[in-house]
């Protein structure tokens, strides 16, 4: 993707078509992609600036570090399941910024094609 937009982590082909990541790169949301092992494959600006994560932080990481540790294990099984088995994925969670500071956000989710068919989950906050 180009650099105004959502990118992607270096390693791998791009999970958006690239208009559709300058679309998001500019979108007021937070968007991300994040791959069946919970690894953030792509973010966009409003997602980092939300956190208070510089995209680089993020790229490749689990995206449970947002999380408050004792949540982590069970998000990311509901994370694995929504991919596997479908259903929603959506509701209010507690997340902590880099900066300690906890927050509520809504959140809803999508499957979207990729990773030798287990499908990578867009979410938008």
């Amino acid at each position: 993707m180009s650099d105004k937009g959502a990118r992607d982590a270096p390693a791998g082909d791009s999970p958006l078509p690239s208009l559709f990541g300058e679309i998001i790169g500019h979108a007021p949301i937070g968007v991300a992609v994040i791959d069946f092992d919970g690894r953030y494959r792509s973010v966009n600006p409003a997602y980092c600036r939300m956190y208070g994560y510089a995209e680089g932080d993020m790229l490749g990481r689990s995206f449970t570090m947002i999380l408050p540790p004792e949540e982590r294990p069970s998000l990311l099984a509901r994370h694995q399941a929504f991919l596997t088995q479908g259903g929603p994925l959506r509701g209010e969670f507690k997340v902590i910024r880099h900066d300690g500071v906890a927050l509520y956000t809504v959140a809803d989710s999508v499957k979207i094609p990729g990773d030798n068919d287990r499908g990578l989950r867009l979410v938008y906050v």
